[in-house]
């Protein structure tokens, strides 16, 4: 039986899918399998293209959803011991699963591992963040991409089907927290993430932050107690952080104080300016 089942969310979109499943044919681990979830496209030229994978690219259909419940669909009927979610836009090197699986069976109180993102498209360089479960509460400090024990995903109920307009990885990744399951950020560029115009690292979509931070903070009351927050800084205080602790109160504060519409736009002029001075490269527009 496979160790790693690879679960990759479609809807109506296959114009990259041949490098996703070419960075998984070329991983230096083969005992893996790839699950496409396809999530009721109706795109003639989608549903030709899954129709004609070969037979070892499994294609489950199912319903339109929207992206929590296709990954749930397909992680639900894995029977493997690990699970990996990635888009059909992109891709991954080719050491990502042999190094990330290394780390979950080499350390016994780990149970998801990810990696440094590379930036591919209207965007380029490699994104370093750290992760800090006290810094989690205020922005997410993980990429959607990272290889997960199975058990961990059934353990807080999987994705929630009910966060369609965005950031479901964010308050999966909450959850996991919540619930005590350790991480471990392999400190490499494994994971090739496809930048677009309407994405969060551009701006055009974070619009819909403070509302959408405001569901995560409604689905996890207890956390966001001020004796919470205290409580988790002092654990976490020691550890590597991406943001000055002043910077994530400070959002916070904010966050109370204004209107979600206004909120997320200083959200997104910080965001962008932050990830410019981030980015190890700079970072560079496709101008056409």
């Amino acid at each position: 039986m496979s160790e790693v089942n690879v679960i990759i969310p479609c809807f109506n979109t296959h114009d990259f899918l041949d490098q996703t499943l070419e960075s998984l044919r070329n991983q230096t681990f083969k005992n893996f399998t790839v699950t496409i979830v396809n999530d009721g496209s109706d795109r003639l030229e989608t549903l030709d293209y899954l129709r004609g994978l070969p037979s070892d690219v499994k294609v489950l259909n199912q319903e339109n959803k929207g992206l929590s419940a296709a990954r749930n669909a397909g992680i639900e009927l894995s029977e493997c011991e690990y699970v990996l979610p990635l888009d059909s836009d992109d891709y991954l090197d080719k050491d990502f699963i042999k190094k990330a699986l290394w780390e979950l069976k080499n350390n016994e109180n780990i149970s998801f591992c990810f990696s440094l993102i590379r930036l591919e498209g209207e965007a380029s360089g490699t994104l370093v963040k750290s992760y800090n479960f006290f810094q989690q509460l205020f922005l997410n400090q993980m990429p959607y991409c990272m290889l997960i024990k199975k058990s961990a995903w059934k353990f807080v109920g999987g994705y929630d089907e009910s966060m369609k307009k965005g950031y479901e990885d964010w308050e999966f990744n909450i959850k996991l927290g919540e619930a005590g399951f350790k991480a471990k950020q392999i400190d490499e560029a494994l994971f090739h993430y496809r930048v677009r115009s309407n994405g969060m690292l551009l701006g055009l979509s974070s619009k819909l932050h403070g509302s959408l931070w405001r569901e995560i903070q409604h689905r996890h009351k207890n956390l966001y107690k001020f004796t919470s927050i205290i409580r988790l800084w002092w654990e976490w205080k020691f550890k590597e952080q991406t943001y000055p602790t002043f910077i994530m109160l400070g959002l916070f504060i904010m966050h109370k104080l204004t209107s979600d519409k206004i909120f997320s736009i200083i959200f997104g002029q910080v965001m962008r300016f932050s990830h410019s001075r981030r980015l190890t490269n700079s970072l560079s527009r496709n101008r056409g």
